[in-house]
């Protein structure tokens, strides 16, 4: 498997190669001889990101544990917004407070491929312990 090193040389070569494809703009003079910003295509404002954030967008790559998309975060936000979306809203702050700790509990429980079921009895009967 090649090194950090070498992905990082090869990710620099791509922006590289997009950077001569996809100029800067050049500042433009407006009609009362003023110049002004040049507006800026979106391959170059992508390019600019792409460049400025190159140590996030390669984490992945450097990092066993990062993981490669949002997705995970995104799943766990989901079943938030389903319920918001059936019942109108939360009640109350408590009450939206008590659905995010149960819900990231049993999140939680299902990523350590625990049994929910038999956590949450344990949870109520006072005997959960968080494993270390």
């Amino acid at each position: 498997m090649p090194e950090p090193a070498h992905w990082r040389h090869c990710y620099e070569q791509l922006c590289w190669q997009a950077d001569e494809e996809e100029l800067p703009p050049l500042v433009f003079f407006k009609a009362d001889g003023r110049t002004g910003r040049a507006k800026r295509s979106k391959g170059r404002n992508l390019l600019d990101r792409l460049i400025l954030h190159q140590d996030a967008v390669l984490a992945f790559a450097f990092e066993p544990g990062v993981p490669f998309t949002n997705n995970q975060a995104e799943r766990d936000l989901r079943p938030v917004k389903v319920k918001q979306r059936v019942s109108g809203c939360f009640r109350t702050e408590s009450g939206a407070g008590m659905y995010a700790r149960i819900s990231g509990f049993i999140s939680t429980m299902r990523k350590n491929s625990q049994n929910v079921v038999d956590e949450l009895a344990s949870v109520l009967s006072g005997s959960f312990q968080w494993a270390t």
